[in-house]
């Protein structure tokens, strides 16, 4: 079996799991519903010897998390310290007073590796104008070649609608509250009073859970967390250089795996309608359930359902770069979210930026969603769709979103293709 890549620092060191934060235990609940992915036997025991000689090892497009612990600094400098060529995206929250020294050493030591997006610099300014002596502030002082800044595109430039896309989506579940709001005005006529705002965010929190409703009772404000962790997902699929999103707040950490789950569903999306465009004969048909149609919330103008694998490792090219990801909470507690990508996840955000939000350009306009969760389908397990969505503008460039695509924003409803603790 071809190897698929290091998970990256600190991934294979940590103590046996005791506690989570509040997206980490996300894969313990999963587990719990029965919604993991059973990765094939043979595959996971090549895994299993793959990690004998590399403790870090993961499988392509799979998750490692660590457990919730006291923050081992010098562990965590250190091993960033041993890291070459690597891109860390520093959240606004991130440049604590409570920081070791030691970790704008390791951050300073090579050029391009300490990233800050505009909209944390936005944020950053006031804290480093207070601070004379920070080392970021001096090296800032210096033009030190060490910090990049990851410019956001402008209108009208190549990825802008990629950019809306997906900060869109991630914006939308900080706008759960207030599409209550809007639906409770619309059949009431009237605000909400107090008890009834109660009443709205415990539906929010059944229909999109206990994650969903702690984002939605934020305020969008300027879209930083989102901007931030999208740059840096792309950042490491069209360079395939190893990143890191260090942060202190678990908001960042959370819209993080929201995004690479979107993105790895997407991406499978696109992979399937390869194979289907080559051989749409191989796929069996299901039969769109009639009562589903006729649902208000039904997303598509039209849509055919086609079985596929339950992991879709089938479909995953036999060539591909992989290139780790990752989302590292540093505070008082410490905890870290791995993603293995691969850079021909590239391919699908140049898609989405061309089509405007479509996750394939080969079927004559015409969509395909590789995950129809949280619409019912009529049948036992998930199942994917080649579609005409309702879909909804974002941005000002014509990306427009899928209403499923909302829905799946909104919903818990991530599975992922391995459950593993670092």
């Amino acid at each position: 079996m071809e190897a698929e890549g290091g998970a990256g620092p600190g991934s294979g060191s940590a103590s046996p799991p005791t506690r989570f934060t509040r997206t980490g235990a996300a894969f313990e609940d999963k587990a719990k519903k029965g919604d993991a992915v059973i990765i094939p036997t043979e595959v996971a025991k090549a895994a299993e010897e793959a990690r004998k000689a590399d403790s870090g090892f993961m499988l392509r497009l799979t998750w490692v998390r660590g457990p919730r612990v006291p923050t081992p600094w010098d562990d965590l400098i250190s091993t960033l310290a041993a890291e070459r060529d690597v891109s860390v995206y520093c959240d606004n929250s991130a440049f604590s007073d409570n920081a070791p020294p030691e970790l704008w050493e390791v951050l300073l030591q090579e050029p391009g590796r300490l990233v800050v997006t505009p909209r944390v610099w936005a944020e950053l300014r006031e804290y480093l104008a207070r601070r004379q002596t920070h080392p970021v502030r001096i090296a800032i002082g210096r033009e030190d070649t060490a910090i990049r800044i990851h410019n956001e595109p402008e209108s009208g430039a190549p990825g802008k609608r990629a950019f809306d896309y997906y900060t869109g989506l991630l914006a939308a579940r900080r706008n759960a509250l207030e599409f209550a709001r809007v639906e409770f005005r619309r059949e009431q006529g009237r605000d909400p009073g107090p008890q009834e705002q109660v009443d709205l965010q415990t539906k929010v929190q059944k229909y999109f859970g206990a994650r969903g409703l702690l984002l939605a009772k934020k305020a969008p404000g300027m879209m930083t967390d989102e901007a931030l962790v999208y740059l840096a997902a792309e950042n490491a699929v069209t360079t395939g250089k190893q990143t890191i999103v260090l942060t202190r707040d678990a908001d960042v950490e959370e819209q993080f795996l929201k995004l690479l789950w979107l993105i790895d569903t997407h991406y499978r999306g696109l992979l399937l309608a390869d194979r289907y465009r080559e051989t749409p004969d191989a796929f069996t048909s299901r039969p769109t359930p009639a009562k589903a149609q006729n649902e208000p919330g039904w997303p598509f103008e039209e849509a055919h359902l086609i079985e596929r694998s339950a992991d879709m490792r089938d479909i995953l090219p036999r060539r591909f770069h992989p290139v780790g990801i990752a989302c590292i909470y540093a505070d008082v507690y410490y905890s870290q979210l791995n993603f293995m990508a691969e850079t021909e996840m590239g391919r699908l955000l140049r898609i989405k930026d061309e089509t405007g939000g479509l996750s394939t350009d080969c079927l004559q306009g015409r969509n395909i969603h590789a995950s129809l969760s949280p619409v019912p389908t009529g049948g036992t397990r998930d199942c994917a769709a080649v579609v005409r969505d309702k879909r909804l503008p974002v941005g000002k460039d014509g990306a427009t979103v899928a209403l499923l695509d909302i829905m799946q924003a909104l919903s818990p409803v991530e599975t992922f293709s391995d459950f593993e603790t670092g």
